[in-house]
């Protein structure tokens, strides 16, 4: 089961990324925004990267853990300062990670903010890679349900996040954005770790 969810996901992100190409190679000599601010929302996949030590520690014996990655949602909002410099605001909220267990099961939702900076490449105009980077504030919702008992625990923490993406302008107000990025949290939340690839639209006024 796990090997199929694999290939699926391996299949929508090929046919993604597809689209995208096809996509570049329609555009036209649009540019890239010099100033002003946008918003934007995107659907993303989760990898996970989950240290279990931090949920396979609250059973009484030894307990394998494995989760899924996941699906979320994304929206940000940010300032072009120039063609090279932004500033982002992201918060994202992922569906449960879960992990099936003989007696139950185990899920942990994420939601995770952030303010990043971002730094554009506009040698190409209509097509803008970017790296970025920045800190945020993360929220994990654990949920244990196994053999009639249930554990339930909520921890907050600083985090970190970079990545690179690519911004391509349908026009001039209108950007495609694919986007992969790494988030690690810290403190209490330091087991909670995963890459999200993410694609979506962006509006620029």
């Amino acid at each position: 089961m796990i090997q199929c969810r694999g290939k699926n996901m391996i299949k929508k992100i090929t046919i993604s990324v597809v689209v995208c190409l096809c996509l570049l190679l329609a555009g036209g000599n649009v540019m890239a925004r010099d100033e002003g601010f946008y918003a934007g929302v995107s659907g993303l996949y989760a990898l996970e990267s989950i240290d279990t030590d931090h949920t396979e520690e609250k059973f009484s014996g030894p307990m394998a853990i494995d989760f899924d990655s996941s699906w979320g949602v994304q929206v940000r909002g940010g300032l072009v300062f120039n063609k090279l410099i932004s500033v982002e605001a992201v918060a994202e909220n992922i569906v449960p990670f879960t992990a099936d267990l003989d007696a139950g099961e185990v899920k942990i939702h994420v939601t995770h903010f952030s303010i990043n900076g971002k730094l554009s490449v506009p040698s190409f105009d209509t097509f803008v890679p970017y790296v970025i980077a920045g800190v945020g504030y993360l929220h994990s919702f654990e949920d244990i349900s196994y053999a009639g008992e249930t554990s339930k625990t909520r921890d907050w923490g600083m985090s970190a996040r970079g990545g690179f993406g690519i911004d391509y302008f349908l026009k001039e107000s209108l950007a495609l954005n694919f986007e992969s990025a790494y988030t690690s949290g810290f403190g209490d939340v330091d087991h909670v770790k995963y890459t999200t690839v993410s694609l979506g639209m962006t509006f620029y006024f």
